[in-house]
């Protein structure tokens, strides 16, 4: 199975690009087993719509003949990634290739989950800076507590 990555984003113009990555093992010439990784695509995309992405992830996926071997998908948490697995999964089904699940073989981004959460936190103690003297003042001393507080409020 080949497992794969995408990313979307836009630049300083507004302009939406998208790259998907595969990764998969493969035997060496000594024989080995080792881990290679592909970009499949980096494309300036014509549409943010997750159905319009799929469409064109699949025609890519096809086009390089993966789609029976596709396995799992490391996406973050935006609407449009589920979007377009839904139809990644549909037109996989037309296509007669069964394995594929947009939920079984979906993977959320980790390090995104914990950096969405980080963020809340770090605004959360912006709103109420006292909060963290409150919860802190038992581990650290009111000088050291007094620049963490500067520093959550300049930041």
């Amino acid at each position: 199975r080949i497992s794969f990555t995408a990313d979307q984003w836009s630049d300083l113009y507004l302009q939406p690009y998208m790259a998907v990555t595969c990764h998969y093992c493969c035997y060496n010439s000594k024989k080995k087993l080792e881990i290679r990784n592909s970009i499949l695509a980096f494309r300036i995309k014509n549409s943010q719509d997750g159905s319009h992405i799929a469409d064109q992830v699949f025609f890519l996926l096809k086009k390089a003949g993966v789609l029976h071997k596709m396995g799992h998908w490391t996406l973050d948490n935006d609407g449009r990634c589920g979007t377009m697995l839904r139809r990644i999964e549909e037109l996989c089904a037309q296509e007669g290739v069964q394995h594929f699940s947009a939920e079984g073989n979906r993977v959320r981004c980790f390090p995104h989950v914990i950096n969405l959460g980080v963020k809340a936190i770090l605004e959360e103690m912006k709103l109420r800076p006292q909060s963290v003297y409150e919860c802190s003042s038992d581990i650290m001393d009111d000088a050291s507590l007094r620049l963490y507080q500067e520093a959550v409020v300049k930041d």
